[in-house]
Parts: structure tokens; C-alpha cells; sequence
């Protein structure tokens, strides 16, 4: 079977691809008997976090194709409403897009996958600028008229797709974001590869957020909350790990506003042996999101077995199950309380730590890449009459 995989999002997104990438790892070693072609457009080839991910790539049962219309006139054609504007011209038996973005008519049977619908439910909050958003919503669109499935990566996710477009009967299917193995095996004495290594160190406890800081991630809030929380320079400081958004690069000025700078450190994103680290090391993540459509770090940090702070929106509650200490983002004395509460530590006789450990072993590559192959397979052998392409 030959499988076409639209991975332009790999090519240009940091943080937000990385499930991606490690459940298509596991996919090509799942189906080896099967051929991939890995598409991205044209100026994307020589990106370097491409480079990276085709590099993990052990097997050779991949080739990689590069259309010739590039990312800016796609993303042009998209924000004029032209249907066709991301259009593939490679021939498959089947379409696989890691993203939203509908790849034409000739891209059928297509499943598509969705991350979350913030484009729609928080506007201005999102982290696209309104260019973005305009071409995100009609990728959307487009998607749910023709995709034959669908993959949410949550069931919240799933029921918002539902509440959004009512009427639409494209099948959707919850696939749940992987994490690497480095974080379920951290601390294995006997998996060399669970060593990691930081050259940063914290000489003091502090509490950590991780992530890619944009206005949904609720970062002046939480900050609002900390600073109401802090009671004394024995007090956790506050380690945020991540890059700053377009909408939040003023960040690191509201700290010094704040009189926070003692107590809170910006440090930018950091490769995954030194987060791993600066997680474990940690008196716990705090993330109270005002949106999210999974809620990576949750589980990263829930794998190491760390006390975690949640909102109550979305999809955190459902990806933390009732591991995770939940609080109204938008509260900051419900906040401030949530703060305090991990702060104050559990019983150690308590099985606390061993109940996160095994509840965040739902969420690992192997399991994503082993749902998507069944999607593949169903998609592949459904009748004509069952699939969206026939609309």
C-alpha cells in the first residue's frame, strides 16, 4: 500500500508537532511492508527540524516529495477562500494529514487529523495571528465536508468538532497524543537511554510550566496567582520553559511589573533530555490553560510522577484524569489555593506518585501509531458509500 503523508506541519511547528513525529516513527515500523511519501511544500525541504525527524526515520520504506507550490502562496490561496489551496499532486491509496488542511480533491480517501478548535472557540486568544485564523477555518471546513475520517486527539476535542458542525457525519476517531518512551522510562537503571542530562541547574525548589507561551496558556494569570501565593523567598520559584508567542513577548516585562523577577525565570525551549530534567527536578507543573486540546506536558510530568495544577477548561481534566490538583484559570484566588495545595505536598506513604506513573502509560507512541494504523486499514477497505469522498 502506498500511504501519503502530509508533514508540512513537522517542517515548520516546534512543539506542537512532537507527538506527530513519534507516532510516525512507530507507524513506518508498524507497516513495513508499506511505502510512505512524506510531503511538504516547497522552501520547507530544508528545514531543520525536518532534517531531524527524517533522520529518526530508520527504515527506508519512505521517500520524501516536494510540491512545488510553496508554503506563503498556499497559505495566500488560503486566505483568499480558494478551496484547492493546498492541493497535493502525489498519487496514494491513501492520505494521511498529521493537520487540518484539506490536500484537494485528488488527496481520497483523506483522514485528517485536528488538534483542537481554538482557531473558533477563544479568536483573539489563539495562538495564529488573524490571517491565520481565516485560513484555519476554512481549512476546517473544508476538512469536515471531505475528509472520509477524522482524528481527534482528545474527546474533547472530538465533542467540540461535534457542537461546531452539528450536522456533519464524517467519522470521528480519538486517537490520544504519545509521549516519548524517555519520559515513561526516566530513572530505569536497566534502559540506558532513560539517562538525562541538563546543563542548566536551579539550586532552589521550584514549580515549572512548560510549554509554548502564548495568551491561552493563562500566563499572567498564573503569575498573578504565584505572586499571591508567595509567602517568603523559601517560597518554590517559578521556572517557565518555552519560547514566547507573537501575543506574548511582553512576558518578561510584566515579571519585572510584577516584582517577581527573584522569583520567576523565562528560559526558552529546551531539547527534550533537558526538560525531562528540569520536569523531575521540579516541585511540580502548574498549566492552567484557559484552552487545550490534550495537554502534553500534563502527561510528561504526570509520567515522572510530579504533583500538577490544571484548569478546569477543556481537555485538562479529561487528560489527567483525577491525578491532578484543578482550579478556575480565570479565578486568581482559586488559583492561588491550587498553588498552595501542591505546595503543601502529600502523604509520602501515599501511592500518589505510582498512580500518575501508570495512568500516563496510555499515552505513548507505540499506542498512537497502532490507532492510526487501524484508521488507515478501516478507511482503506470502507465501502465508497460509507466515505465522505463520495459527497
Amino acid at each position: 500500500m502506498k500511504i501519503c503523508v502530509y508533514i508540512e506541519p513537522i517542517a515548520n511547528v516546534q512543539t506542537s508537532s512532537i507527538p506527530s513525529k513519534g507516532m510516525l516513527s512507530r507507524l513506518l515500523e508498524i507497516r513495513k511492508e508499506d511505502s510512505f511519501i512524506f510531503v511538504v511544500r516547497r522552501g520547507s525541504e530544508n528545514s531543520p527540524l525536518l532534517k531531524e525527524f527524517l533522520n529518526s526515520c530508520d527504515l527506508d520504506n519512505w521517500e520524501l516529495y516536494v510540491e512545488p507550490l510553496s508554503r506563503r502562496l498556499s497559505n495566500g490561496l488560503g486566505l483568499l477562500n480558494y478551496s484547492n489551496y493546498c492541493s497535493i499532486s502525489v498519487t496514494a491509496d491513501v492520505y494521511l494529514n498529521i493537520d487540518l488542511d484539506y490536500l484537494g480533491p485528488n488527496a481520497r480517501p483523506l483522514i485528517a487529523t485536528i488538534m483542537d478548535l481554538s482557531i473558533i472557540r477563544i479568536g483573539n486568544s489563539a495562538s495564529v495571528p488573524w490571517y491565520g485564523r481565516i485560513i484555519r477555518k476554512n481549512a476546517l471546513n473544508l476538512t469536515l465536508q471531505h475528509a472520509a475520517k477524522i482524528v481527534a486527539i482528545s474527546k474533547y476535542t472530538k465533542q467540540d468538532i461535534e457542537d461546531y458542525d452539528p450536522g456533519n457525519k464524517c467519522d470521528i476517531k480519538v486517537v490520544y497524543n504519545g509521549i516519548s518512551d524517555c519520559w515513561h522510562n526516566h530513572g530505569d537503571s536497566h534502559n540506558k537511554d532513560s539517562a538525562t542530562h541538563s546543563t542548566i541547574e536551579i539550586d532552589k525548589p521550584y514549580f515549572i510550566w512548560c510549554g509554548y507561551i502564548t495568551k491561552r496558556k493563562n500566563i499572567k494569570n498564573l503569575l498573578h496567582a504565584y505572586k499571591k501565593a508567595l509567602a517568603s523567598d523559601d517560597f518554590p520559584h517559578l521556572l517557565l520553559v518555552g519560547d514566547l508567542g507573537r501575543d506574548s513577548t511582553d512576558i518578561p516585562v510584566f515579571i519585572k511589573q510584577l516584582g517577581l523577577t527573584k522569583h520567576v525565570t523565562q528560559l526558552g525551549f529546551q531539547p527534550e533530555t533537558s526538560l525531562i530534567k528540569l520536569v523531575n527536578d521540579s516541585c511540580g507543573l502548574l498549566f492552567p490553560s484557559l484552552y487545550e486540546g490534550f495537554g502534553l506536558p500534563v502527561v510528561e510530568a504526570l509520567a515522572l510522577g510530579k504533583p500538577v495544577l490544571i484548569s478546569n477548561r477543556s481537555s485538562l481534566p479529561e487528560i489527567a484524569g483525577d491525578l491532578a490538583c484543578v482550579c478556575d484559570p480565570e479565578n486568581i484566588d482559586d488559583m492561588c489555593r491550587g498553588i498552595l495545595d501542591i505546595t503543601n505536598g502529600e502523604d509520602p506513604s501515599s501511592d500518589c506518585i505510582n498512580k500518575r506513573k501508570t495512568w500516563a502509560q496510555q499515552f505513548t507512541y507505540d499506542k498512537a501509531a497502532s490507532a492510526y494504523s487501524d484508521v488507515i486499514d478501516s478507511v482503506v477497505n470502507a465501502p465508497a458509500f460509507f466515505n465522505n469522498e463520495s459527497n
